[in-house]
């Protein structure tokens, strides 16, 4: 890829969308099985967009149709600016994030699993 000319940032999305795109064809039967509570993939936001809350909106939007599977899941970092798009997906775009639990507490990481 790189000799194709492609940089650093377009090398990780296709690889890390292929291996994540895999795991989840791996952990499809699982997911199928345990109607949803295991054989999840999780792939977080790029952590760069800790504080931008539209970014981190658009971004997760982006990578969950780009990956176009149900048992994929996008981590939101548990920032301030992450907690707005963090409520955002979960109560007004359930169809194509996973719900999202928060935990506050400062520091905590966000909780997520796709609900019935």
């Amino acid at each position: 890829m790189a000799l194709g000319g492609k940089n650093a940032a377009a090398i990780y999305e296709a690889l890390s969308q292929r291996d994540v795109q895999g795991a989840a064809d791996e952990l499809r039967s699982v997911y199928d099985k345990t109607e949803g509570k295991d054989g999840l993939v999780r792939l977080e936001v790029n952590p760069h967009l800790a504080h931008d809350t539209q970014g981190t909106i658009q971004e997760a939007r982006r990578l969950w149709g780009l990956l176009n599977r149900p048992n994929v899941f996008i981590k939101v970092p548990a920032t301030p600016e992450g907690l707005p798009a963090i409520q955002l997906i979960e109560h007004k775009q359930p169809t194509w994030l996973p719900r999202l639990w928060c935990r506050c507490a400062a520091g905590r990481q966000v909780v997520a699993h796709r609900s019935a």
